[in-house]
């Protein structure tokens, strides 16, 4: 990678690198729903892949603090007209854009 991209990248917020990871997962998904599930249980169940997920929740922990795992269940478990609970309260989330907005709300993201 380029120092310049290093730079620009470490300007990011909290809030950007979210925005980047969710719009990388997107992609990732419409990929991998286009490869037979055979194939992708076959390429994705070894020790590479299980240690870059643990790099990827580690780095997420150190970036994300007590935000991380709120976080990775938007990215990885979330779908559309989920319900998040603060307090008694409910919220339907139908978008990053309202998650982030419930998160900063109740969570102090």
């Amino acid at each position: 990678m380029e120092p310049q991209m290093r730079k620009e990248r470490a300007k990011m917020t909290k809030e950007q690198i979210f925005r980047k990871l969710y719009t990388n997962a997107v992609k990732r998904g419409m990929y991998l729903d286009k490869i037979p599930r055979d194939i992708n249980a076959a390429f994705f169940d070894n020790e590479y892949c299980s240690s870059l997920s643990m790099d990827i929740e580690m780095l997420m922990d150190e970036v994300f603090g007590d935000h991380a795992e709120a976080i990775s269940w938007f990215l990885y478990d979330w779908n559309p007209g989920m319900i998040c609970r603060s307090g008694e309260s409910e919220h339907k989330i139908d978008s990053i854009d309202q998650y982030i907005e419930f998160m900063k709300k109740h969570e102090g993201f």
